[in-house]
């Protein structure tokens, strides 16, 4: 082969290395609008179609991972045809495996040389709408946001922002009050809402104080959040993550507990159609060991069985400190409000009166997880950064290692350290120093896996637990973070200064007999190794 027909061949290569990427990203978007909304037939036959997209363009790039992960999710479907289109729990749980393995095969394009650079690369999920008065601030925010891989377009006035919307609609639209005119920005959203299919996710903002009449009506014309002062990459990208797109989580686990099996099987079926996973129980004094395994988010009693009532068993689930805080709902035909308190009171959050309308079920439920789920993460999460604190990582870490010695599975642990990190500190103060760090974490929230685990080792150091990937993977995914990260500019007290990482990496094998923590002990002493070796790098152990 000539190196003309090289040139060619390589360049058809990467043509369809875009379009595999664009179609995992886009099949990953269906599976997780799906979390928000409903199972239709309209969704499952989105899926259907973007895994069978997948699987022609992984077969010509020869990506054999998202080839086979296609086609499972092409089985899965149609064993979902053939059960009158419903969704059932085991068909969830395979569906968002599968969606996990999708965004792993993300590892193994990194670290092909084959691929284009990354940022070369547009992917076909939703953009980000900025629609901000200022329009030089407008322009630099999107520039920051394409460092955390998110596609930002800037609109320039309000016929700009008609013909984007009539083209496609956004992941959400930042929205600043004064848009083009005073308080325009409210009129501009009020038009859009009235005209669009679904609500639009927008996100005011205001470089003043506004006051409580412009808040109201923000909320009134479906605003998610509203930011003031100064606007910043991180913080719009935290408020989508955390008011935005809060079902781009696992699926939901509901544990129903009724000695009626028409009944739990109905609950479960309204459940499912939600993409929420349920598991039933009938006897009500198996409850306590289904909640071992199942670990579920939330539980469904009914208030009347026999052996065992709802409020006995609520008060069992209230002694276990693993399970004191599970929200746990009744699900009742009793009317009685009398009855009804004095249930609550043995331990309950709520209480449904049969029949329970779908939607009411539903939203209830998941409002009530949501909830649950922001709480815990309070618990295991550092305040600063919203990733795993310290001593949760370490969990996490023992879990992960255990996890990956059972399934013969490869595991790699990364320590990030901030380079002259003190310095910055120093001459820019630490409010400045904090921006610094929250930036990074944001950027390996937005860039690494689903599956990945990120914490805040302590000041400027993290951890990050990277499944199924070996030393090299690791290190190739690590290197493309510190290069989006020392590109990144900070407004300091002397002008714009930028920041690098030194990290070391430690890939845990199977056939090694360690403790968890030593991994640990290896990745730090590679960090050392990076840094003494002139900092801004990565050392694998």
């Amino acid at each position: 082969m000539t190196h003309a027909q090289q040139d060619v061949a390589t360049r058809l290569k990467n043509h369809f290395s875009v379009r595999v990427i664009n179609e995992a990203h886009y099949m990953a978007e269906c599976w997780h609008d799906s979390q928000r909304a409903t199972w239709t037939p309209d969704t499952a036959r989105n899926l259907q179609q973007a895994a069978g997209r997948l699987q022609r363009y992984a077969e010509r790039y020869e990506q054999r991972e998202h080839q086979e992960i296609a086609a499972q999710v092409l089985q899965v479907m149609q064993q979902v045809a053939s059960d009158q289109g419903r969704l059932t729990t085991a068909t969830i749980e395979v569906l968002d495996l599968l969606m996990q393995r999708l965004c792993e095969a993300r590892l193994q394009l990194a670290s092909d040389q084959a691929m284009p650079d990354a940022e070369q690369v547009r992917t076909r999920s939703k953009p980000l709408y900025l629609a901000l008065d200022d329009r030089g601030q407008a322009e630099l925010l999107a520039t920051q946001l394409a460092f955390y891989g998110m596609q930002a377009q800037v609109l320039h006035d309000a016929a700009g922002l008609r013909e984007a919307f009539g083209k496609r609609y956004p992941l959400a639209l930042i929205m600043d009050v004064d848009f083009v005119a005073e308080g325009q920005g409210l009129v501009l959203v009020a038009e859009v809402q009235s005209r669009a299919e679904a609500r639009v996710p927008v996100v005011f903002f205001s470089s003043d104080r506004a006051d409580a009449m412009i808040r109201l009506a923000a909320v009134r014309i479906g605003g998610e959040a509203f930011l003031q002062g100064e606007l910043e990459a991180p913080a719009i990208l935290e408020v989508i993550e955390t008011t935005v797109v809060p079902g781009m989580r696992e699926p939901s686990r509901v544990l129903v507990v009724d000695d009626s099996r028409a009944q739990s099987m109905l609950t479960a079926r309204v459940l499912n159609s939600a993409v929420i996973m349920t598991r039933t129980v009938h006897n009500p004094t198996l409850a306590l060991r289904e909640l071992d395994e199942f670990n579920p988010d939330l539980v469904i009693l009914d208030m009347y069985m026999p052996e065992c009532s709802g409020p006995e068993l609520a008060r069992m689930i209230r002694q276990c400190d693993r399970f004191d805080s599970i929200p746990i709902i009744y699900q009742s035909a009793e009317e009685d409000l009398d009855k009804q308190l004095w249930a609550m009171q043995q331990g309950a959050d709520d209480f449904l009166t049969k029949p329970v309308r779908p939607n009411v079920l539903i939203a209830t439920v998941r409002n009530r997880v949501a909830r649950a789920r922001g709480l815990k993460a309070r618990m295991v999460r550092d305040s600063l950064t919203g990733l795993y604190n310290h001593t949760h990582i370490q969990q996490l870490l023992e879990e992960s290692h255990e996890r990956a010695r059972r399934l013969s599975r490869r595991l790699s642990v990364v320590m990030l350290d901030i380079d002259h990190f003190k310095q910055v500190n120093d001459t820019h103060g630490h409010p400045l120093g904090d921006r610094v760090i929250k930036s990074l974490a944001m950027l390996l929230k937005q860039r690494l896996r689903k599956s990945d685990m990120i914490g805040r080792y302590g000041g400027e150091e993290f951890v990050l637990i990277l499944p199924d990937a070996d030393g090299i993977q690791a290190a190739a995914v690590v290197n493309e973070l510190l290069e989006r990260f020392r590109h990144m500019d900070f407004q300091g007290v002397s002008g714009a200064f930028s920041c690098s990482f030194s990290a070391g990496v430690a890939e845990c094998r199977p056939d090694q007999d360690q403790p968890a923590l030593d991994w640990i002990t290896l990745a730090d002493q590679a960090l050392y190794s990076a840094k003494s070796r002139g900092r801004n790098q990565v050392v694998i152990a």
